[in-house]
């Protein structure tokens, strides 16, 4: 894990659920695969956020007070967190040249690590099978934030 995260919220949370779990030796039980749960959600929580807060900023930084309130209110009832979303309902809105240029940015495996969070949190939050260990998760994160680091490099400009 990363101690260079651009969300220093995981990075804690994922430390003490971790402490918690070889102090407790829950590894591999029931309480692990809990802490997995609740983390999913608490990831994708905070990459809803700050991808939501990176549109609102571009939207302010046109000057223009009502397209940025639209933007805002729009956005803030749709969800694109999953990458073809990203793609065609935020950056192929914004521009092809954005979603280009964000394809650019990171490769299959940064890919496959972002949509299996995104996959396991959908699944696990709506009664599905969680298909991911705890190390899992902790590995795949520094790969998946580099979606998000994408997205604010291409909307950022």
């Amino acid at each position: 894990m990363s101690d260079y995260s651009i969300f220093p919220e995981i990075d804690d949370t994922i430390k003490e659920c971790k402490k918690h779990l070889v102090n407790t030796g829950k590894i591999g039980t029931q309480i692990e695969s809990y802490f997995t749960r609740f983390l999913l959600v608490f990831i994708c929580s905070e990459y809803e956020k700050e991808i939501e807060k990176v549109v609102i900023n571009r939207a302010n930084a046109t000057g223009d007070t009502c397209i940025a309130s639209y933007v805002a209110k729009t956005f803030r009832y749709t969800k694109h967190v999953k990458l073809p979303d990203l793609r065609g309902q935020v950056l192929g809105r914004f521009s092809v040249e954005l979603k280009d240029n964000f394809n650019t940015k990171f490769g299959r495996e940064e890919e496959a690590s972002y949509e299996n969070i995104i996959t396991n949190r959908d699944s696990s939050a709506h009664g599905g099978i969680l298909n991911m260990t705890f190390l899992e998760l902790e590995e795949s994160i520094p790969k998946a934030e580099k979606i998000v680091i994408a997205f604010k490099e291409v909307m950022s400009r």
